[in-house]
């Protein structure tokens, strides 16, 4: 999992479709936000549909 700390607040920035989606299956409430770049790929359907959850 790629993870790199965020500039305050010890927060940590995942990257990547899967694992963002390994974040959200394990341990959603770690979870403050997700930014995505673009919304129209296939595999951001079920991402967007998990973390809506």
């Amino acid at each position: 999992m790629k993870r790199k700390p965020a500039a305050e607040g010890g927060e940590q920035m995942v990257y990547g479709v899967h694992p963002v989606m390994e974040l959200l299956e394990r341990s959603p409430r770690e979870i403050a936000r997700i930014w995505v770049a673009r919304e129209d790929d296939r595999k951001l359907g079920r991402l967007l549909k998990a973390a809506r959850r």
